[in-house]
């Protein structure tokens, strides 16, 4: 009985661990990259449009804008590295590891 129910657990153990591997290997499809990078060029274009009518006479932005579009492209910025390194478990700053 011990037996039995042991290879149980390890047949258990065994489909776990290939679920988890199937999962790790399940990446973002290119499409997502490719929305993100439009989105920020539209950023980069409305914040150029929106800016231009406001610029003072030294050639600055306002420090409104400034600070509006520096969150914006930083939010971008973080969201696309993250789901670059979700992307590829086994490499960048999030790595999937063996536990020993």
């Amino acid at each position: 009985a011990r037996i039995s129910h042991t290879r149980d657990i390890i047949k258990d153990m065994m489909r776990c661990r290939a679920q988890r591997l199937s999962d790790e290997a399940l990446v973002l499809p290119p499409t997502h990259y490719f929305i993100l990078t439009i989105l920020t060029l539209l950023i980069l274009l409305g914040y150029t449009i929106s800016t231009l009518p406001t610029i003072a006479s030294d050639g600055s932005p306002p420090i409104e804008s400034s600070i509006l579009f520096s969150i914006l492209c930083t939010t971008y910025v973080l969201f696309y590295s993250f789901t670059t390194d979700l992307n590829n478990p086994f490499r960048g700053v999030y790595q999937i590891r063996r536990s020993s």
